[in-house]
């Protein structure tokens, strides 16, 4: 899926992420995201991809597509 960080605090590691076309996703914690994807830290407003699992309401492997498209 793809969204924009909506806001992330990087004192508590949390954030929320809006999806295109969809409501704001549960909050999750930097304990899920694979920090080596970025080449910096999150920010609001960034444009990111990500797992969502519907089931659990997870998003994971929360990834910039700046830095993606660039590798």
């Amino acid at each position: 899926m793809f969204g924009t960080i909506v806001f992330w605090d990087e004192a508590t590691g949390q954030g929320q992420i809006r999806a295109y076309g969809g409501s704001p996703k549960p909050l999750f914690s930097a304990s899920a995201i694979d920090r080596d994807d970025f080449p910096s830290t999150l920010a609001t407003g960034q444009l990111v991809a990500f797992d969502y699992d519907q089931l659990t309401g997870q998003v994971t492997n929360v990834r910039s597509l700046l830095y993606q498209l660039a590798r």
